[in-house]
């Protein structure tokens, strides 16, 4: 995903010299992204050959996929169900805090349906009545882990 681009000098009717582009690259496989960052230099590097401009690529941050706990997961599963709730198990592309707390300790996470599936949007919304249930899910996943 190419989420920020930097154009110097940044004018308008004047041809960029210099393009800072970020690239963010997820998976739940290191190994899927170590094969997709070589195929995404390897193109950069063909362009470069092919429009006569030098590119060059540099790591800015090095973040591992964060498995969630299968215990966690199943505790999740669980508060959903014994709360009449409906639920599915998603893998999650998007960073999250959970990604350095699995370093910590064991991580879940509890998804919490959005207004027309609009998710990292300024324009994502979830019903009060959701956010009640994501609640009591964590607040049941709490009392459970406090338990053992």
């Amino acid at each position: 995903m190419v989420g920020q681009l930097t154009v110097f000098p940044n004018a308008p009717n004047v041809f960029p010299g210099r393009v800072e582009m970020t690239v963010e690259l997820r998976d739940l496989s290191e190994a899927k992204v170590a094969v997709l960052g070589e195929a995404v230099k390897a193109r950069g590097r063909e362009i470069a050959v092919a429009t006569d401009t030098k590119m060059t690529f540099q790591r800015a941050e090095h973040i591992l996929p964060a498995l969630a706990d299968p215990a966690i997961q199943a505790l999740v599963e669980s508060a959903a169900k014994s709360s009449g709730l409906a639920f599915m198990h998603l893998p999650s592309g998007a960073g999250h805090d959970a990604q350095l707390l699995a370093k910590l300790g064991p991580m879940g996470m509890i998804f919490v349906p959005s207004i027309a599936g609009i998710s990292h949007s300024p324009k994502e919304l979830s019903t009060w009545s959701d956010c009640a249930n994501g609640a009591n899910v964590l607040l049941a996943i709490v009392l459970a882990v406090d338990r053992d």
